[in-house]
């Protein structure tokens, strides 16, 4: 994905139309009493740490992507990541994501 500066308070963004090649990055500033509707129902939920964030890691049990979604307590925003990438590749995107202040 290529480098962004945060400048609104939301942003989407995708790969490919192919949904096996699409990469899905989306972030957004935080209020009081938002947040992310996931699916946990086709994953399991484990803790992860992204650059020293926590986050949560949403590992598919079928064909659905992998998930990340991580929240930045110094910056007030979140992140989310999905595609249908390996565990292990999803956390290199992840870990290369950087504000830019």
């Amino acid at each position: 994905l290529p480098t962004r500066k945060l400048t609104s308070r939301s942003n989407r963004c995708a790969g490919s139309l192919r949904p096996e090649q699409r990469i899905h990055f989306s972030y957004q500033f935080m209020s009081p009493g938002s947040g992310e509707d996931l699916d946990n129902e086709h994953h399991t939920i484990s803790d992860i740490f992204i650059n020293g964030i926590y986050g949560q890691l949403y590992t598919a049990t079928d064909d659905s992507p992998n998930m990340l979604v991580w929240f930045d307590e110094s910056s007030g925003y979140s992140f989310f990541l999905a595609a249908r990438l390996p565990v292990q590749e999803l956390c290199k995107i992840a870990e290369s994501i950087q504000i830019v202040k």
